[in-house]
């Protein structure tokens, strides 16, 4: 992972290839990701926060994200991943993974809601001070499959990450 700050508000991180390529596109030797339709189509639909962000996913980049131990989605149908994420009073996460067809947007949503209820169920009888913020924090989660999006929001408060890290 490599990154370049260019002012006090922008930073680039990624591989070495893409921070390179992000150098030469502000140079304009290369066309800039500006110019990629489908990222700022992602930036346009993300609030306005601290961060916003969109990756263009490939099938290379998802294939590696199966688990036979964790029944986690098949991610193959994710095209595109945006939002963005505020830290005013607490951490809020707003990230929508955009597929290719609806059905495969309810099965990610309805794999993910599955995960998240089984975490609850484990962490629910805890007596660990870090997974009982974990589990609280489980609470603020929503996942939501419109269409062909799936739509993750959370919100942390920052007292969870004091907990998390002590």
């Amino acid at each position: 992972t490599s990154f370049v700050f260019y002012d006090s508000r922008t930073v680039v991180v990624g591989s070495a290839s893409s921070v390179r390529a992000s150098v030469d596109a502000r140079s304009g030797e290369r066309a800039s990701v500006a110019q990629n339709a489908k990222l700022t189509e992602g930036i346009g639909q993300s609030s306005a926060a601290a961060v916003r962000f969109a990756i263009n996913l490939t099938p290379s980049m998802t294939s590696g994200l199966s688990s036979l131990e964790i029944p986690i989605p098949d991610f193959s149908s994710v095209n595109l991943i945006f939002g963005s994420i505020d830290v005013a009073s607490a951490v809020a996460l707003n990230a929508t993974l955009r597929n290719d067809t609806a059905d495969h947007a309810k099965a990610i949503a309805d794999r993910l809601n599955g995960l998240v209820m089984a975490v609850k169920g484990l962490l629910t009888s805890t007596s660990n001070p870090k997974m009982s913020a974990l589990n609280e924090a489980l609470k603020s989660v929503s996942i939501v499959g419109n269409d062909i999006d799936v739509t993750i929001t959370a919100s942390l408060p920052q007292e969870f990450f004091a907990q998390l890290f002590k």
